[in-house]
């Protein structure tokens, strides 16, 4: 399946992107682009590079060799600090929320970052996302999937342009799931862009418009969801037959 090249209309361009740790090769020559407003879905085995990936487009490691492109603009290099500032918010498979502090208060710390808060976002984001009941509630005490969305909210407290989400479904219950996936929609209709990293691919599939494959660092395959979840190598290597795609 043939790889798209990045163009001017993208909000991520990613070209020809390796990134090697020692004498491992931890991606190969990638090279794909999202389009803005957009759910763009990234799969593959565990140790395909997905979260290299998402490292390397928010700044946490720089690349060996390629390009990476915001809006245009070459960000390889840049901190997740400046790219926060610029627009581009992340979330982790394990939540990085602030143990001590409450929901509230966890909510605030990004908006230091970017120099604004605007207090009926904050609260708009934490009704939408269940967890207004829960503003004054340490973090510690919220369950696995709560701490995945108080990470959730705190990325969109930033009013961020792309959105980078590494596995937001995994380990979470249906009914957190469903908002997760609710709000993931809700805020692509208004504008933002969403790159998620998801090994539950039956939600990707259906959240998702377009979708790449990671092989052992290689892009394998690229397309809209159907393609991709056709495709002979990505069965191969990572679905198996046992999987089938339920319209």
């Amino acid at each position: 399946m043939a790889t798209q090249l990045a163009d001017e209309r993208a909000c991520i361009a990613v070209e020809h992107v390796t990134k090697r740790f020692g004498g491992n090769v931890a991606l190969r020559d990638v090279s794909f682009s999202v389009e803005p407003g957009t759910i763009f879905g990234m799969i593959g085995p565990n140790g395909s590079g997905k979260t290299t990936m998402l490292n390397a487009i928010n700044g946490v490691y720089r690349v060996t060799q390629g390009v990476i492109r915001y809006r245009g603009r070459e960000v390889q290099g840049l901190s997740p600090s400046a790219l926060l500032r610029m627009g581009v918010a992340r979330t982790f498979q394990n939540p990085h929320v602030f143990l001590t502090m409450t929901v509230q208060e966890n909510m605030m710390l990004p908006t230091i970052e970017i120099g604004r808060m605007d207090a009926d976002l904050r609260d708009g984001i934490l009704a939408t996302l269940h967890l207004a009941g829960l503003a004054d509630v340490t973090a510690s005490q919220l369950s696995g999937g709560e701490q995945k969305l108080l990470e959730f909210a705190r990325a969109m407290i930033t009013r961020p342009e792309v959105v980078l989400m590494d596995e937001p479904f995994g380990g979470v219950d249906a009914a957190i799931k469903k908002v997760m996936q609710e709000n993931i929609r809700r805020f692509c209709e208004a504008g933002t862009t969403f790159v998620v990293v998801s090994h539950e691919i039956p939600d990707l599939v259906q959240l998702s418009s377009r979708v790449i494959c990671l092989a052992e660092g290689s892009l394998i395959a690229e397309g809209t969801p159907s393609e991709v979840t056709a495709d002979e190598h990505v069965v191969s290597v990572y679905l198996g037959r046992r999987y089938e795609r339920k319209e």
